[in-house]
């Protein structure tokens, strides 16, 4: 970061992506559109702002990254987009802003350095929405999918258990 550009990192998963969608490289996309966009209406503060570098996380590599981002010490912050958040703790405990596709209540809640693209949601709430479309919609049978991470399958069943 300089009087000139406000630089960020771009973390996400792309290599070893278990759900086969694009992650990391539509977050790009859409990082790189908006940066378009404030650019074309004079940055921020009279500050481009770019991309500095992205990094793949490859699933199981988001904290081996943001170690990365800590240590080169040249990005104001990180855009992080992943299925395995556990790099989260140590961008915000040394102050770095990440912006995040914010799917992970436990990894975000309480750190004051997290800004995800949603509230923080309770792992262990009910989710009302669900039911209450179900029974908006008449329907008298109901089911709910989950992909494999205990705590999104704890919250479906719970979902199916407050529609009976």
């Amino acid at each position: 970061m300089d009087d000139e550009e406000i630089a960020f990192a771009v973390i996400g998963i792309r290599t070893l992506n278990p759900l086969g969608t694009c992650i990391l490289d539509c977050y790009l996309d859409g990082i790189e559109a908006y940066f378009a966009f404030r650019n074309g209406e004079g940055g921020l503060f009279g500050r481009e702002l770019s991309v500095g570098y992205v990094l793949d996380d490859e699933l199981f590599s988001n904290q081996v990254r943001a170690l990365e981002v800590i240590s080169a010490d040249n990005v104001f912050g990180v855009f992080n987009a992943t299925l395995i958040a556990n790099g989260w703790g140590d961008l915000n405990d040394n102050g770095i802003p990440t912006f995040a596709w914010n799917i992970h209540a436990t990894e975000s809640a309480n750190r004051t350095n997290i800004f995800g693209h949603i509230a923080t949601l309770c792992a262990t709430c009910t989710q009302r929405a669900v039911p209450y479309t179900v029974k908006l919609a008449g329907a008298t049978k109901v089911a709910s999918l989950g992909y494999g991470v205990s705590e999104n399958s704890k919250v479906c069943t719970r979902s199916v258990f407050r529609f009976d």
